[in-house]
């Protein structure tokens, strides 16, 4: 009896086994930088034609609109994020903030497949004050604020293709008397502090330089 439950542990062992081969999702891992690149050639273009229609049907845009990319690897995992913008620009850095008309858009790779991170904008517009986003070399938080004057950030963490549901506020203002006001989530701290925690999180605030396409 027992040579019989060997056997038939042994055969639901090999069969999870197998199984497991069989159905487990492509591990980001085995995917090469040079194969996940080639992964995102589509969506740049994709990116590319669906944002020069919505600037053609856009009012008052003037000068000339490139689509730029970069490929970095945001959280650190082994897995390139594919960032994107729409912009009328010479040269373009994931830190620059574009607080009217902002076109950025990020995809990753999860489980062999491209995924959608921050979706491309279903308008653009250069007279609509939006959040500005930006992305900084030696951070996993996505700076989503607004420029008002004064600084006014929504960190958001990013980490395996997801972003964080809530995101860390950070407000620095100066009243008319040249005091510094300083707040994390609404909550006020001294200034010394604030920068502290605020360095911790984006770094020296330096970008990924991004390429113009051709």
């Amino acid at each position: 009896m027992k040579y019989y439950k060997r056997i038939l542990c042994t055969t639901v062992l090999i069969f999870s086994l197998i199984a497991g081969q069989l159905y487990c999702p492509v591990s980001n891992a085995k995917i090469s930088k040079k194969r996940q690149h080639e992964m995102y050639q589509s969506i740049i273009k994709k990116y590319n034609s669906h944002m020069k229609k919505l600037a053609s049907k856009a009012n008052g845009v003037s000068g000339t609109l490139h689509t730029f990319y970069v490929f970095a690897d945001i959280d650190k995992n082994g897995t390139d994020e594919c960032i994107l913008r729409y912009v009328d620009a010479k040269k373009c850095n994931t830190a620059d903030i574009y607080s009217f008309g902002e076109t950025t858009a990020i995809y990753s790779i999860v489980n062999g497949k491209v995924k959608a991170v921050i979706k491309m904008p279903q308008e653009y517009n250069i007279y609509v004050h939006t959040p500005y986003c930006a992305i900084y070399k030696k951070s996993n938080y996505i700076d989503m604020g607004f420029s008002h004057g004064y600084e006014d950030r929504c960190l958001v963490k990013y980490k395996n293709g997801k972003l964080a549901p809530k995101g860390i506020l950070y407000t620095s203002s100066v009243d008319e008397n040249k005091k510094v006001h300083t707040l994390i989530n609404n909550k006020k701290v001294n200034n010394k502090f604030y920068k502290k925690r605020l360095k911790a999180l984006i770094g020296n605030e330096m970008g990924y330089t991004m390429k113009r396409l051709r």
